[in-house]
């Protein structure tokens, strides 16, 4: 695995749930002092009333602003040069205009964009249900005839990046999907997202260089620096949420990196509730190593394991 790899994977604290997703108790004078100074004015600028900080993380905060008319929303504040030193995350005019283009009724989506010299600043709407991580420390699993329903709006949203937009996520995760006020969850923070550069069959596009995502949720072909499209990554990364949605663990957890491959690479994994022969057979095609052999969106919105569009919320 190159060095690089070990540096940027980001492996989740035990307690990160309190440490990413529960909103900072800091009075508003020491919030605004942890805010970069281009931010606030940018923001102050836009009549943007600072709240909180909801999380942080190397080069990026996420902040809760209001604006004049008593609306909440999210700011995602991201350090630019930090970015492309941490991740080798480019963000581009043309890259940041995609954002806008996104529109789907599980996507949470972009109000606004402001571009300043330091920091690029996305605007989204709020969601004050928090995410999926925070729906698993209250229920430990979720019941497989609820979590069908949850599953299928995520699937709808993937499927929405993959087969209409031919963009990876690159970043799916349990703390990316959003709660709304009726509690379906809503797919967020696609900065790091990637047009797939030929809508040919999966496995015509090169990787990408950039990576950002925890270790739990990697993809094996990523730690081996294999070549493939990178909309397969995603659904291995889907596939964790899932597993984690109905088991209360992950499928590979380990802080040996070598080990966590070599589980990976051998399908080594353990259902640990009762699940339906159907659901197990879904999670091993989304769990499966060899990126060639793995399911794809398109496939999965066929299986009947998965509700159509109509039946959902």
């Amino acid at each position: 695995m190159p060095s690089d790899m070990l540096r940027t994977c980001q492996y989740p604290l035990k307690n990160e749930t309190a440490v990413e997703f529960e909103e900072k108790k800091s009075d508003n004078e020491k919030t605004e002092t942890l805010i970069p100074v281009e931010a606030k004015k940018e923001l102050s600028r836009k009549n943007y009333e600072i709240v909180t900080i909801l999380a942080e993380s190397q080069f990026n905060k996420v902040i809760r602003i209001r604006d004049t008319s008593c609306r909440d929303l999210v700011a995602k504040v991201i350090d630019i040069a930090r970015a492309s030193k941490i991740y080798g995350i480019e963000l581009s005019v043309s890259k940041l205009s995609v954002l806008r283009q996104i529109r789907h009724k599980y996507v949470n989506s972009v109000y606004e964009i402001i571009v300043s010299s330091k920091n690029v600043i996305i605007l989204m709407k709020y969601q004050p249900k928090r995410t999926l991580v925070n729906m698993i420390a209250s229920w430990r699993v979720i019941p497989e005839s609820t979590c069908r329903i949850i599953a299928s709006c995520m699937l709808q949203a993937l499927h929405y990046f993959h087969h209409n937009l031919c963009i990876a996520h690159k970043h799916i995760k349990l703390q990316n999907f959003l709660l709304s006020d009726t509690m379906t969850p809503k797919l967020t923070d696609y900065c790091y997202s990637l047009r797939v550069t030929s809508n040919a069959a999966f496995g015509a596009t090169a990787l990408s260089g950039t990576y950002c995502a925890s270790l739990p949720y990697t993809a094996p072909e990523i730690f081996e620096s294999k070549q493939c499209d990178p909309r397969i990554s995603d659904i291995w990364s889907f596939g964790v949420c899932l597993f984690f949605l109905l088991n209360g663990v992950y499928p590979f957890y380990f802080d040996d990196i070598s080990i966590l491959l070599n589980k990976q690479l051998n399908a080594d994994f353990e259902f640990t509730e009762p699940l339906s022969t159907e659901c197990k057979g879904i999670l091993k095609k989304m769990l499966e190593p060899d990126p060639k052999k793995r399911i794809t969106t398109s496939q999965l919105i066929l299986n009947p394991w998965f509700l159509n569009e109509k039946e959902l919320p």
